[in-house]
């Protein structure tokens, strides 16, 4: 065979066996495209005398060695074509070569371009970049309005199949009961957590009592207003919706309210009204105190007046106690039926719901809490730290009404909006982001180390 020389574009080379290397060529060299296709049974043997300049066999390590010219291993940088080479080896306020930079004839720098104009590399590090799916531990893009084009072009949602950021929660919250919490907040129910169980391995699950100092809030930072947690019950099969959303850890709804103002004629009892955007005034007559009738509703018990109601709540907030006031559209004697919140008015309206979530979710109920309780210009005055629906109103006198209460503040209830709770017992609740060992392995969990009984 005569000898043939050819010059082709190596890509990969690599040792086979004792002095054989397999080549790998550029597809598009002419010998592929035209020697191999005309003369194929002399360029299919494999073993064909083959001799390479440098020859390889004279070669120690090859792979390694400064002829494979794919190691990518170069230690001298590629030099700009923009960017040049400031120089503060003598000064630190004016470049030694300040006249070459302003010129144009400073020495390049040595750095890749492509370190500034590739998205990849520049978006993170000069740009900024950001993606966005629907929630934590979520690949979901359904919320997003902008697209991203490509990885680190924009500030958009990702396109990328994976959750922007995992982040697990590792409590699971167990109650001793759930029930409601009507009439105070006529269409909502509550827990009352007995302890949080801090998981880090099946084998390593910590107990965070309710007497812990921070116990408070660590259920505040991951059972959130709006949020959605999944209930388990351990021997009750009450229902609840998928859709109850936790309305406040911050309270907790008392046995039965200190007073109220019925929606009456004035004959029954004190009548208030709306005296500015967050005050309400009594007038001076005779409060009601809550009691309840042979069936369990409330109704009007012994009188106050309301002077020394208004006096009594201020003694109480002054000893950091919290009191509410839920306003209704109507509040009968006895009161029981369905019961309407006094949410929306001219001023202010707090029904809204947006995609299943409440924009307020304690407000949506009628119920603010009271700031200050006093005797302005003397008359009896409730004030309140947000805004009421309406900057006029009545109570009383066949209008609105009222109940007046002081909160349970020991930390350990989770009330939610859109459930009763009505006949829950034991159970224990985990977040939708609760970990995978949780989520994993919840009744061996709660039954080795919790409250649920095993069978």
């Amino acid at each position: 065979m005569p000898t043939v020389t050819y010059t082709l574009n190596i890509v990969d080379i690599n040792p086979i066996g004792n002095n054989i290397w397999q080549l790998e060529f550029n597809p598009n060299s002419s010998l592929l495209e035209s020697d191999i296709s005309a003369n194929p049974l002399t360029y299919l043997s494999c073993s064909s005398p083959v001799i390479l300049n440098p020859f390889l066999n004279n070669i120690g390590n090859f792979n390694n060695s400064n002829y494979n010219a794919i190691i990518n291993n170069a230690n001298i940088n590629r030099l700009s074509e923009y960017y040049k080479q400031i120089d503060y080896a003598t000064a630190q306020n004016i470049p030694v070569n300040f006249q070459q930079l302003i010129s144009g004839t400073a020495a390049p720098a040595s750095v890749q371009d492509s370190n500034y104009t590739s998205y990849q590399y520049s978006g993170i590090r000069y740009w900024g970049s950001k993606n966005t799916t629907d929630n934590f531990n979520s690949p979901l893009t359904s919320q997003s309005l902008v697209v991203q084009t490509y990885q680190n072009d924009n500030l958009g949602l990702t396109t990328l199949g994976y959750a922007s950021v995992n982040s697990f929660d590792t409590g699971i919250y167990e109650f001793a009961w759930g029930g409601g919490t009507y009439p105070e907040i006529a269409g909502g129910g509550a827990v009352k957590l007995s302890q949080i169980l801090n998981v880090d391995t099946t084998s390593s699950v910590g107990i965070i009592s309710p007497l812990t100092d921070y116990f408070v809030g660590v259920v505040a930072q991951d059972l959130v207003p709006n949020s959605l947690p999944q209930f388990t019950q351990y021997s009750t099969t009450a229902n609840i919706p998928n859709t109850a959303r936790v309305m406040t850890t911050d309270f907790g709804v008392p046995t039965i309210s200190n007073y109220m103002v019925i929606s009456g004629v004035a004959s029954s009892g004190v009548s208030a009204s709306i005296s500015s955007s967050n005050a309400i005034t009594f007038s001076f007559g005779s409060a009601s105190r809550v009691t309840t009738n042979s069936s369990g509703f409330y109704t009007t018990g012994s009188s106050i007046a309301s002077v020394y109601m208004v006096l009594d709540i201020s003694s109480s907030l002054a000893s950091g106690d919290k009191w509410y006031v839920t306003l209704y559209e109507t509040l009968p004697n006895p009161v029981q039926g369905t019961l309407e919140p006094f949410n929306s008015g001219s001023s202010n309206n707090y029904s809204i719901i947006t995609r299943g979530s409440y924009n307020n979710p304690v407000l949506y109920n009628g119920v603010f809490e009271i700031s200050k309780s006093e005797l302005t210009s003397f008359t009896p005055t409730l004030y309140f730290y947000e805004n009421l629906p309406s900057s006029s109103g009545v109570f009383g006198n066949g209008e609105k009404g009222m109940l007046i209460w002081k909160a349970i503040t020991d930390g350990t209830f989770v009330l939610f909006n859109g459930t009763t709770l009505s006949g829950v017992g034991k159970g224990n609740l985990i977040t939708p982001t609760a970990s995978p060992t949780i989520k994993n392995n919840l009744t061996y969990i709660t039954q080795t180390y919790g409250t649920n009984p095993s069978n």
